[in-house]
């Protein structure tokens, strides 16, 4: 794959995720847990989007499959009904270790400008409109931090 908009990713609901259909427009690939006990993480996430989404910016939570049994329902149950996003989720996206999908190898294998493997939860990919990596944010970083804005600003009319 030579770059992001060579994936389409199956979608948690709906059609599959044609990233190829989103050139010229930035995207922000956000690793996203399985459960609900980051509420307010997701709600950030879900801010940040509202306010750039109407500026162009594309954005796609990348969600972890569960690492042990879900007793509430099913990973799109916690996802779609507990958060409400109104930005794409992937279907479950091994993004950790050798069985990894080949889009977290593109975003963090030895060809990447940013590589080694994701870290946490809520690590952020930036991509600018043709399909390049450009930015690449630990999970720590809050959504809303001045670093993350600023750099989508550059890439936003």
């Amino acid at each position: 794959m030579s770059g992001l908009h060579d994936f389409v990713l199956p979608a948690l609901e709906g059609p599959p995720i044609r990233f190829g259909a989103w050139a010229g427009a930035p995207v922000l690939l956000v690793a996203v847990p399985d459960r609900g006990a980051h509420a307010e993480r997701h709600r950030a996430l879900e801010a940040l989007w509202q306010r750039f989404h109407g500026r162009g910016l594309r954005m796609v939570g990348l969600l972890s499959p569960p690492r042990i049994p879900v007793a509430c329902g099913s990973p799109a149950d916690l996802t779609s009904v507990r958060h409400g996003p109104s930005f794409p989720i992937t279907a479950p996206l091994e993004l950790v270790g050798p069985a990894r999908h080949s889009l977290a190898r593109w975003l963090t294998g030895p060809g990447s400008p940013f590589p080694g493997e994701p870290r946490a939860d809520f690590e952020k990919f930036l991509c600018d409109g043709g399909g390049r990596l450009v930015g690449r944010y630990p999970g720590a970083l809050e959504e809303l931090a001045p670093e993350l804005l600023a750099a989508l600003e550059v890439f936003l009319p």
